[in-house]
């Protein structure tokens, strides 16, 4: 199924880059929840079919329609190139992000956004289970958090792909600044559910340790991310096309293995930070979700 949604958004964006393909955010995602399933609310693993179908929908979002609005305003949210950006730290807001882009003659969409769709996605899922604690038995608000967890998943997903880290994201870049479109990407992109070793990966639940300064910590992780980057290329010529079968070398069984564990581990992480973000929520008195 993958492969057709795959080979369609090519063609209706053939300048936009995907991420993993879309079984591979589907397994992500499932360790995931798995992991997280006992600091988790009850319903949240009940509703893992829920939340694997929407850790794709970003990506979605970016098919082409009758207007580009959508999908120019989303296709940043899936990317930060590190070498643009020389700060130790990022800006707190995308606007201050805009800001500094302007200052250094750079653009949102040139550098990326996915640190803030991160972070930002991780609060809305905090606000959402800070409404589910009040009104623990409405289904409405259990159905909000579920949704808000699979496009988070998809975004943190997607900080875990190197070629997502990078200006280097479908070959070495050219002296231009332009990509050569070399095919790495795609290829990378269909590696995640295709490695053999897929089965035995798992989370370790005693890992899940909440973020505590959630931008600067999703920033970090996105910049041992773009470490994985040489790692990559050194193997370009052994990652196999996704109509041939996923046979190693081993070094690269490995590394789409380390892939999968940091995807799954850093989501379950951003679900359980959104959930201990969720206690410190003032709910405001006029505020009111009971059904009627």
């Amino acid at each position: 199924m993958r492969s057709s949604v795959s080979l369609l958004l090519i063609c209706l964006l053939p300048n936009l880059a995907g991420a993993w393909h879309s079984q591979g955010h589907v397994l992500a995602t499932e360790l995931a929840v798995e992991a997280s399933q006992d600091i988790m609310p009850a319903f949240f693993a009940q509703g893992i079919e829920t939340i694997k179908h929407c850790s794709v929908d970003p990506d979605v979002f970016k098919f082409k329609t009758d207007s580009r609005l959508l999908s120019r305003k989303e296709s940043p949210n899936h990317y930060f190139d590190l070498e643009l950006f020389d700060d130790e730290a990022l800006p707190e807001t995308r606007e201050d992000f805009w800001w500094w882009c302007l200052r250094h003659g750079q653009s949102t969409g040139k550098v990326g956004l996915l640190p803030y769709a991160i972070a930002e996605t991780t609060y809305m899922l905090s606000l959402a289970l800070a409404e589910h604690h009040r009104w623990p038995d409405n289904q409405a608000i259990q159905s909000k958090c579920l949704v808000y967890a699979g496009l988070l998943s998809h975004y943190a997903e997607d900080a875990c792909m190197p070629l997502h880290a990078t200006v280097h994201w479908d070959g070495r870049v050219l002296p231009n600044g332009q990509s050569p479109h070399t095919g790495i990407h795609r290829r990378v992109d269909g590696l995640l559910h295709r490695v053999p070793g897929a089965d035995q990966v798992t989370v370790d639940p005693n890992s899940l340790v909440p973020f505590q300064s959630l931008l600067a910590e999703v920033f970090a992780h996105i910049q041992e991310t773009h470490s994985l980057v040489e790692p990559l290329y050194a193997l370009e010529d052994q990652i196999p096309a996704l109509d041939e079968p996923f046979e190693g070398p081993p070094e690269l069984v490995a590394l789409v293995e380390g892939y999968l564990h940091r995807s799954a581990r850093f989501t379950a992480r951003l679900y359980v930070t959104a959930l201990k973000k969720s206690a410190l929520v003032t709910i405001p008195d006029w505020h009111e979700r009971e059904e009627h």
